[in-house]
């Protein structure tokens, strides 16, 4: 009787312990999360389209490594994936001669049960010009271009090329009131005066963070550059 009270009690014991142990291995495997970077950029010069997709899995962003999914494709096109070794798994597409649309969509199948359909959208800098016909490292320059002023999220860096070939940029946050913004004297010191180029890159930033997703994307407008002046 006893014998077999105490086998009833182990049984017990180890059902309850199994129901356990599965309790905690559903907690763990809920507990990873996707960490997801989107990234487009647009050249207007080489008409060139770039787009980039990294899932990072883990418990956290620190911890999480860049793996790869079931299928990402962009514009309904599948991407290649690269792997950088260390860097683990990113998704990649590179097409020339395309035109430009304010709008893309990134369709990522992490599993079975779960997908993502990602737009990412951004308004063109059609052209854009000096008010000043020059620009003066002493009075400051004005720069106004042909499109939408900055919103909040919006990023605009002004990218000059010095006659020494080197680079030089500021970037302004939106939004702003107009489509312009002004450089004052006191921020151009790093000009030389000379010959250079200048072109500017619009930027739209965004996050999304709802469990178990966490995405961050960049989308990037290149103009294509101008010829310049810089005076003293």
């Amino acid at each position: 009787m006893n014998f077999r009270f105490t086998l009833l009690c182990c049984l017990a014991f180890l059902i309850s312990l199994g129901s356990c142990t599965n309790e905690q291995n559903a907690t763990t495997t809920n507990s990873q999360q996707t960490f997801t970077n989107f990234y487009v950029r647009y050249l207007e010069d080489d008409q060139e389209l770039k787009a980039e997709a990294i899932f990072k899995i883990g418990d956290s962003l620190q911890t999480a490594t860049a793996q790869a999914i079931q299928s990402v494709s962009f514009e309904n096109t599948p991407m290649d994936l690269k792997d950088l070794g260390k860097n683990g798994m990113r998704y990649r597409s590179k097409k020339q001669g395309q035109s430009f649309k304010d709008k893309y969509l990134f369709n990522a199948q992490l599993d079975a049960k779960t997908s993502i359909d990602y737009p990412l959208s951004i308004n063109a800098v059609n052209s854009f010009s000096i008010k000043e016909k020059q620009i003066s490292r002493s009075k400051g320059v004005t720069i106004s271009w042909d499109g939408a002023p900055l919103v909040k999220g919006e990023l605009l860096v002004v990218f000059f090329v010095n006659p020494d070939k080197k680079p030089v940029s500021f970037t302004i946050n939106g939004p702003t009131n107009k489509s312009e913004v002004f450089l004052e004297a006191k921020n151009l010191n790093r000009l030389k005066a000379g010959e250079g180029t200048l072109r500017l890159i619009r930027k739209v930033l965004n996050r999304l963070d709802e469990d178990p997703l966490n995405v961050e994307s960049v989308i990037e407008y290149y103009t294509r550059p101008i010829n310049i002046i810089i005076t003293e």
